[in-house]
């Protein structure tokens, strides 16, 4: 059997199956070119772009604004409602299932009418598809808007972002070189940043324990957590602002955070370190084999 949808009206719909999700926008759907059934969703205010549907497999997949993306089984007409972050952008077809581009990130849908991966936060604002390259989607994503756009790769079997486009060590030591002889001043206290490239895995916590016990950081009795910072972008963008980063700096320093692949935080922020700062902010940051300790630290 063969199904297409439409947005043209046709009488030939009146005495047909009509199922209705809302007011003011109706899908036709014929079958073996005969009408089948009409589905008709809200129209939402300032969603007029921001609207899609797409026949996958025996459902009738509506992507509707804010409210997410409705999938209608052609068959017994039961309905399934999914969650989309943000807002629905839009569809982009895949081998055996579709991927749906939204606000916040992309979700992969089976012929099935179910969910084979979410994908990790990618944007703020938006998503949109530059090209698909054997199993990745090359993307661009609006984390900082009006206008703030990166690049990023993401796996269409995983779902997950491909880290490989950036030296996390040399890209943090490149920036600290550029910041030196240039810190912030506020009187006599400065506002220093370094980085440092660790030779141990990430669920190595006893390692972890040892190198901030030999920066006398905690004694070697006391536990340490690992907390994943859920808007690195933001955090990111608060500490380079409150160190007094140059926009360039910034800027690279987004770029790097946001392409790399675990984005941890240490500690309370400003914690006291017994080597004599007056306040410390750690951050462990991973992209593939390299795990690299950010310290923003301030003394006087």
């Amino acid at each position: 059997m063969k199904y297409e949808v439409t947005n043209d009206f046709s009488y030939d719909f009146e005495n047909v199956k009509r199922i209705v999700l809302g007011n003011g926008k109706p899908y036709y759907v014929y079958k073996d070119d005969i009408p089948y059934v009409s589905v008709e969703v809200a129209m939402l205010e300032g969603g007029e772009h921001f609207t899609d549907s797409y026949i996958l497999g025996d459902y009738l997949l509506i992507g509707n604004y804010y409210e997410g993306v409705f999938a209608v089984n052609l068959i017994d007409f039961e309905l399934k409602e999914i969650k989309v972050d943000g807002y629905f952008g839009y569809f982009v077809p895949g081998t055996e299932c579709v991927y749906i581009l939204g606000c916040e990130n992309i979700i992969s849908i089976g012929k099935d009418g179910n969910i084979i991966w979410i994908s990790d936060d990618l944007a703020v604002d938006g998503i949109v598809l530059r090209r698909i390259e054997g199993n990745t989607l090359n993307v661009s994503c609006e984390i900082d808007p009006p206008g703030g756009w990166i690049d990023k790769k993401i796996n269409l079997l995983t779902g997950k972002t491909v880290y490989t486009d950036i030296n996390l060590y040399e890209s943090l030591r490149k920036i600290e070189d550029q910041l030196e002889g240039g810190e912030y001043f506020q009187g006599a206290v400065a506002y220093y940043m370094t980085v440092d490239k660790l030779k141990f895995v990430i669920s190595d916590i006893e390692a972890i324990k040892k190198y901030f016990a030999g920066l006398h950081v905690i004694n070697n009795d006391e536990e340490i957590s690992l907390i994943p910072v859920e808007d690195r972008i933001n955090d990111i963008t608060k500490l380079c602002n409150e160190w007094h980063f140059p926009q360039d700096i910034t800027d690279e320093m987004l770029d790097i955070v946001s392409h790399s692949e675990r984005y941890y935080q240490m500690f309370d922020d400003y914690y006291y370190v017994a080597k004599g700062n007056i306040s410390d902010i750690f951050r462990l940051i991973q992209n593939g084999d390299e795990l690299v300790m950010l310290e923003l630290y301030i003394c006087d």
